[in-house]
C-alpha cells in the first residue's frame, strides 16, 4: 500500500484500519461450515453486497486470491487485517480447502462442481490443461468461465454467511487476484485471455439464476468483442461488475513467497523456487530485495518488495506426466489406473501396485528426473554466467523452495536433495521451507497442509503489497553490459527498467 496511504495522508484521510477484526462470534464448527455453504440461506451466491447495504456505507476492500490449479483450485479471501481460507468441504479429500478443478454439465446445460454427488451430467476435467498448452478452444474457455463463476459465487456466499457480523453494514469493494505460471505471465496474449475469462466469470456469477454453458458462452463472446457482458439475463446489475483494474494477474512464485518476504526468515539476494503441479513444473530464479521508501514532503512512502526474474522455465513434467511416464515404461500387460486428483504414489507404493521391484521403478524415474535435472542445470548455469555471477549464493547455496501439490512426492524431493548434497557443484542450492502464514485463518488443516494454500494466500494481499515484478526480458545479460559496472548485489532500480 506504498503510495495509497501516502495519497490518503495528503487528502487528510486516515490510513486503512489494520486492527484485526473481532471474529469471535463468527466461529462455527466444521459441521456448520458444511451446512452453511450448502443450505438455502436468505443470502445467495450472486450477491456482492448484503441486502441492507447502502452505497454510502464505509468501504471494505475484499480480495479473492484465486489459485486455479490443474488438479485442484484453492481460494483465500483477504483484507488488510486477515485472510480466510475458503472451505469447499468435499468429503473425498482430507484437506477441505481443495476443490477438484472439474465441472459437471447437465443435459440442459446447467453447471455444478465436479465433486457434487447430488448432480448428474457430463464430467469435464483437465479444464486448465489446454490453457497451459496454449491451445484452448472457445469451448474450453467457456467451460473455465462456468467453473470459475461457480467458485466466485461459493466464495462470496461463504464470506457473507460465515462472517456476517464482521462485514455487514460495509460496502464490499471486491478485487480478484489470480496466479499464472511465470512463463504465462510473460505471454501477453495468454494474460489477455485470462483477463477475459475472469471478467466473464464474474459477470456470469452475479446473474441471479443457474450458471449455464449457454450463458457462459454468450457473456464470454461479449467480453471478447469489448462489449458489456450484460443482457436480458442480468439487467440493472452494472454496479456489481468488476473492471479490468480490479483483476490482478501475478506470477505464482511471487504469491508463493509473499509470506516469506514478510517474515523474519526473509533473505535478500538470489532464490530459486520449483512449483510442482499436476500438469507442470514451474521453475523461477529470482532476486528478492526491498526498495527504500522515497521522501515525499513531510513523510516517507512505505518500502516495496521487488522481484527481478533472472531465469524461468515451465515444463510438462508435473505428477500427471510422471505417472504417465511410469505406466508407459512398465510391462505391457500391467494395468494401472491413476487419476491426477489422487495422491501420487511413492516409488515403493507404485512398485507394489504393479508388481515390479523398487529398483526398476527408480530406473524408470531416473529418465524422467534427468529431464528435470537438465532444466534446473540450464537455468542455474545461465543465471550464474549471464545474470548474476557475483552473488554470494553461488558459494553458500541458493535458498530453494519446493512447492505445490507434487512437492512432497519422493521423485521431486529426492532430486533436489541429491543436488543439494553435491557440495562441490559450482551451482549449489540450499533447500528451505516456506514459513506458515501468520494471518491465515484455516482451522481445519494440518501443519503440513499449509503449502497447498500458499499461492492463494499470497494472492489475497492487495496488489500494491504483493510487490513489483520485473520480467526477465527487462533485464540485460551481464555480458551485454559495459565493463566496470559493480555487480556485487545486482540491484535493479525502477529507473533501470
Amino acid at each position: 500500500m506504498s503510495w495509497f496511504n501516502s495519497i490518503r495522508r495528503i487528502l487528510g484521510l486516515k490510513q486503512a484500519d489494520k486492527t484485526p477484526p473481532d471474529t469471535t462470534c463468527d466461529k462455527i464448527s466444521k459441521t456448520s461450515f458444511y451446512k452453511s455453504t450448502h443450505a438455502s440461506p436468505p443470502l445467495t451466491g450472486d450477491l456482492t453486497q448484503f441486502p441492507s447495504t447502502k452505497p454510502s456505507a464505509p468501504k471494505q476492500q475484499i480480495i479473492i486470491g484465486l489459485d486455479f490449479g490443474t488438479a485442484f483450485t484453492k481460494v483465500v479471501i483477504g483484507e488488510v487485517r486477515i485472510s480466510y481460507a475458503v472451505p469447499f468441504m468435499s468429503d473425498k479429500y482430507e484437506n477441505p480447502y481443495l476443490l477438484l478443478s472439474a465441472l459437471k454439465v447437465a443435459s440442459n446445460g446447467e453447471c455444478s462442481f465436479g465433486h457434487d454427488a447430488q448432480s448428474s451430467g457430463q464430467l469435464l476435467i483437465n479444464l486448465k490443461m489446454k490453457l497451459l498448452e496454449g491451445s484452448p478452444s472457445k469451448e474450453d474457455l467457456v467451460n473455465i468461465v462456468a467453473f470459475l463463476a461457480l467458485v466466485l459465487r461459493h466464495c462470496r456466499l461463504w464470506l457473507m454467511e460465515n462472517h456476517r457480523l464482521t462485514y455487514e453494514g460495509k460496502y464490499l469493494d471486491w478485487y480478484v487476484n489470480v496466479g499464472l505460471p511465470t512463463d504465462s505471465y510473460h505471454d501477453e496474449a495468454l494474460t489477455a485471455t485470462y483477463r477475459n475469462v475472469l471478467t466473464a466469470a464474474w459477470a456470469l456469477s452475479i446473474i441471479p439464476d443457474a450458471v449455464t454453458i449457454n450463458r457462459a458462452h454468450k457473456i464470454l463472446s461479449c467480453i471478447e468483442r469489448g462489449e458489456k457482458p450484460l443482457d436480458e439475463d442480468c439487467v440493472n446489475l452494472h454496479d456489481r461488475l468488476i473492471c479490468a483494474e480490479t483483476i490482478g494477474l501475478f506470477p505464482e512464485f511471487v504469491a508463493q513467497v509473499t509470506g516469506y518476504v514478510r517474515s523474519p526468515l526473509r533473505k535478500e539476494d538470489l532464490h530459486l523456487i520449483m512449483d510442482v503441479g499436476a500438469g507442470t513444473i514451474d521453475i523461477s530464479v529470482f532476486n528478492v530485495f526491498k526498495s527504500e521508501g522515497e521522501n515525499q514532503g513531510d513523510f516517507k512512502s512505505e518500502e516495496e518488495h521487488w522481484f527481478p526474474i533472472f531465469a524461468k522455465a515451465l515444463r510438462p513434467l508435473g505428477t500427471y506426466y510422471l505417472m504417465r511416464h511410469r505406466v508407459e515404461k512398465v510391462q505391457k500387460d500391467v494395468v494401472y489406473k491413476w487419476n491426477f486428483e489422487e495422491r501420487t504414489p511413492s516409488r515403493n507404493e507404485f512398485a507394489s501396485a504393479v508388481k515390479i521391484s523398487v529398483e526398476k521403478v527408480k530406473e524408470i524415474d531416473e529418465k524422467f528426473c534427468s529431464t528435470i535435472g537438465k532444466t534446473l542445470g540450464d537455468l542455474l548455469k545461465y543465471s550464474k554466467e549471464c545474470r548474476y555471477p557475483n552473488s554470494i549464493c553461488w558459494r553458500e547455496g541458493i535458498p530453494t523452495f519446493l512447492c505445490g501439490g507434487g512437492g512432497k512426492v519422493d521423485v521431486y524431493m529426492g532430486l533436489l536433495k541429491r543436488i543439494e548434497r553435491n557440495r562441490d557443484h559450482s551451482r549449489r542450492i540450499r533447500l528451505e521451507k516456506l514459513p506458515k502464514p501468520e494471518r491465515l485463518m484455516a482451522p481445519y488443516i494440518l501443519d503440513d497442509g499449509y503449502d497447498r494454500l500458499m499461492v492463494a494466500y499470497g494472492l489475497s494481499f492487495n496488489a500494491l503489497d504483493i510487490g513489483v515484478i520485473i520480467r526477465d526480458s527487462e533485464i540485460e545479460d551481464v555480458r551485454a553490459q559495459e565493463k566496470g559496472i559493480d555487480l556485487c548485489d545486482r540491484y535493479i532500480d525502477k529507473d533501470m527498467v
